[in-house]
């Protein structure tokens, strides 16, 4: 179990530090957006490629020549933020045209980046400063707030009026009023916390982990989102990191040490399902019909029918593929 942990936190390490590197930009291939594109970030073989949701085909693919190790589909629906924790400037690219539009500089530390839920503010985790960074779509700062020693996972709430973290670091979360930029509560999470939710009919906070030390995290933490307050586990062995809400009442969780996917009932947070996978799963994401999970050493992405838990299709891309987004066609 010891190789096993240290593999794993290898492996995380790897996601949270590969990236390019050089210096430099150049156009890339434009992205057919009519349809649904799903967004895979591989960090071995660094590149982005853009693929036909339902059916795999490679519809684009870039090599940027500026370092990245992380990606952000944009709220305008049609740009990708790319950024490495080591650099000082972020890149706005349109799929539309392949251009670059903006360079953001947030200076080094960034290892994380997710956006309001009004689309509005893009909120940064700084590992560097211990600080989460407002940025709005103009990429200039407008807040920054103080939240541990390395800020790591950010849940904004469905409503836009808190933001939830989660330091990688401490066993402990912080609630952030994302109005008034300033911390209103802390509360007690599991060692490393990574990953989670916030369920809105529930009120819930639900936290993931890698574990301590050598001791891999077994369960998902179930917190109540107004008081803090831990109201119960869900047995998700080992290491749950990766979570979506597939709708109201499913949520998907990954846990990469196990190698496992879970389908959880929110109302009583029953495992109604569960489907083993390949090696180093670690990127998660839900499109209309399916979901698609990175595989990091298989170098694949698979495409899982949640209803009846299965692969159905294995779509290979770019070596180390770690973040995945769906880009759903006919937004503007």
């Amino acid at each position: 179990m010891k190789g096993i942990q240290m593999a794993c936190l290898t492996s995380l390490l790897l996601f949270l530090a590969i990236g390019v590197t050089g210096c430099g930009f150049r156009s890339f291939a434009a992205v057919p957006l009519e349809k649904d594109v799903l967004i895979v970030a591989s960090t071995q073989s660094r590149m982005v490629s853009f693929l036909q949701a339902d059916t795999g085909e490679v519809l684009a693919q870039w090599k940027p020549s500026f370092a990245f190790n992380r990606l952000l589909l944009l709220p305008d629906h049609h740009s990708v933020l790319l950024y490495h924790k080591n650099e000082e400037q972020a890149h706005v690219i349109d799929m539309r045209d392949g251009q670059e539009k903006a360079v953001w500089k947030i200076g080094t530390g960034i290892v994380n980046a997710v956006a309001s839920a009004d689309g509005k503010t893009i909120y940064l985790a700084d590992r560097d400063r211990g600080m989460v960074r407002f940025y709005g779509l103009d990429g200039q700062e407008r807040a920054a707030v103080k939240v541990g020693s390395y800020p790591l996972t950010i849940i904004p709430d469905s409503n836009g009026k808190w933001i939830y973290v989660y330091d990688l670091h401490e066993a402990k979360g912080y609630t952030v009023d994302a109005k008034a930029g300033r911390v209103t509560r802390t509360f007690a999470v599991n060692e490393s916390p990574m990953g989670g939710l916030f369920i809105p009919k529930r009120q819930e906070l639900w936290v993931g982990g890698h574990g301590e030390g050598d001791v891999p995290e077994e369960s998902i933490t179930v917190l109540n989102a107004v008081t803090g307050q831990k109201q119960g586990e869900i047995q998700a062995p080992s290491m749950p990191v990766e979570f979506v809400q597939y709708n109201e009442d499913t949520v998907f969780v990954l846990s990469h040490g196990s190698s496992t996917l879970r389908r959880i009932r929110v109302t009583d947070r029953a495992v109604t399902g569960t489907l083993p996978l390949g090696t180093s799963p670690f990127g998660m994401a839900a499109g209309r019909e399916h979901l698609y999970i990175s595989s990091f050493e298989g170098g694949q992405v698979y495409v899982v029918d949640p209803k009846q838990m299965k692969v159905i299709k294995t779509v290979r891309v770019g070596g180390g593929p770690m973040q995945l987004f769906v880009r759903e066609g006919g937004q503007s």
